[in-house]
């Protein structure tokens, strides 16, 4: 694979992919989770603005209450004379202090401008109610409880205290108003976020299903059980496994990829390890002939049927007849040609180039394949020289009825060297066979010779 394969596959890798589908993950749960928060947030806003609510309405009540609780206090000692009643009024006013301890609670829970200003005017014309209390308490405490009574009962003092308990109720009015409409304002935005996380968690959860199903039920689920089966039928020995998903611009790819060049290697040394195999046998083979015709017939008995052809022919340069002679056949006809001059042919064209030839789509006839049953036209031939030392020492012809595959084109250049290096020791050994037989037969006339000489020469001796 080249560089920019490899560049593309890095920049669409699935741990690039895994990397944003985490993070987009991520940030729909992290915005699913701000959804929740946000809307228990303003649950709780909304909680406590009701208890703000009731606390103030409970104050209010309270500040009702402390002034209700003086003029109870201050109408019993006019009318009865009794100190108790005064002392109740004193200890409210001194002592316990309702108006101003509601007040001073109510000034903490952050009312608006109006409300304080309410409150305010309660408390002053409470303040003045006071002072016409305390002028009815001081007859009273005079014993002018005649004068006590109409000043506590009459219609000014009712309607003193009807300035306090209106802004009161104004008071408790705009509460409820405000606190309601804050709290329907904070249940409304509530439901919001609430149906926003909803749907950011629907979200959530399809895009993890749509990841999980689609992407990486088909990116990473689906192409590794296919490569594992894959693996599994090379570990098999089956031949001609596709490793799919080659290409896959990701890690699944990269796997793949890596076991294609594996299935590569593995297949080119099983290859290799045929080859030497083969040239091997060819090699042992060779070595035991003893003879031209043999060497031949070794030879085409090996090449012929490993390639898959039905006919061949062996051709061997004769220096002395400067040509090419043949040696030996298999599956040829009986009225083949045996003898080539250099460039006869395309024999002799094969020994003159010192290259292969091959031929396809022969027509009918050119070549004959016979067996016992019949022949056929051959459709390829090849032509291989022998070549020892930049010269072609013999040329093998071979013919099929299909065409040559690379592999087979292969060993029969493999195979030229080892037949040369055995043709070479089997020319050497004719020669000194030759040789010897040579001096045998000189051998054998020396001796006849010498011993006609003897005879000669005992024949002409007298003695």
């Amino acid at each position: 694979m080249n560089s920019s394969s490899a560049e593309g596959c890095n920049q669409n890798s699935i741990r690039r992919y895994s990397r944003n589908l985490v993070i987009f993950l991520g940030i729909l749960t992290v915005l699913t989770l701000a959804c929740g928060f946000e809307a228990l947030h303003l649950r709780s806003l909304q909680e406590g603005a009701a208890r703000d609510r009731e606390e103030a309405l409970q104050l209010s009540d309270q500040l009702a209450f402390g002034s209700d609780h003086l003029t109870s206090a201050v109408r019993g000692y006019a009318a009865t004379g009794d100190p108790l009643y005064l002392d109740e009024f004193r200890r409210e006013l001194e002592q316990d202090k309702n108006r101003e301890t509601a007040l001073v609670r109510l000034g903490k829970l952050g009312l608006s401008a109006s409300e304080r200003d309410l409150l305010q005017k309660a408390k002053s014309n409470s303040d003045d109610l006071i002072k016409l209390e305390t002028e009815a308490i001081t007859l009273a405490e005079q014993g002018k409880l005649d004068q006590a009574v109409p000043l506590v009962f009459g219609s000014r003092y009712r309607d003193s205290k009807k300035l306090i308990m209106e802004p009161i109720q104004q008071f408790r009015d705009s509460l409820s108003d405000r606190y309601g409409q804050q709290s329907e304002d904070l249940s409304g935005q509530a439901r919001d976020w609430a149906a926003g996380g909803l749907s950011l968690l629907v979200l959530n959860s399809l895009a993890t299903g749509a990841v999980l199903t689609l992407f990486f039920w088909r990116r990473v689920v689906l192409p590794l059980t296919s490569i594992n089966r894959s693996l599994r039928s090379l570990l098999s020995g089956q031949k001609d496994v596709v490793i799919g998903y080659q290409e896959e611009a990701s890690e699944v790819g990269d796997i793949a990829r890596s076991l294609e060049r594996y299935r590569q290697a593995s297949d080119e040394a099983e290859r290799q390890r045929w080859l030497k195999n083969q040239l091997a046998e060819i090699a042992d083979t060779l070595h035991q002939a003893e003879t031209p015709r043999q060497f031949a017939e070794c030879l085409l008995n090996k090449l012929v049927p490993l390639l898959g052809g039905g006919y061949g022919a062996f051709y061997c340069w004769q220096e002395q007849e400067d040509q090419l002679r043949w040696w030996g056949g298999y599956g040829s006809a009986e009225n083949c040609e045996t003898r080539f001059e250099r460039g006869q042919g395309l024999v002799g064209q094969c020994q003159l180039e010192r290259k292969t030839i091959v031929l396809s789509e022969l027509p009918d006839g050119y070549v004959k394949i016979c067996s016992g049953s019949g022949s056929a036209s051959a459709r390829s031939l090849i032509l291989v020289p022998v070549l020892s030392n930049g010269e072609t020492l013999a040329v093998i012809e071979l013919a099929g009825f299909q065409a040559p595959t690379a592999q087979q084109l292969e060993i029969l250049e493999a195979a030229a060297p080892t037949v040369c290096l055995n043709l070479e020791i089997l020319q050497r050994n004719l020669k000194a066979q030759k040789l010897a037989l040579e001096l045998q037969g000189y051998r054998t006339s020396l001796n006849f010779s010498q011993a006609r000489a003897e005879r000669l020469l005992f024949a002409e001796d007298p003695s």
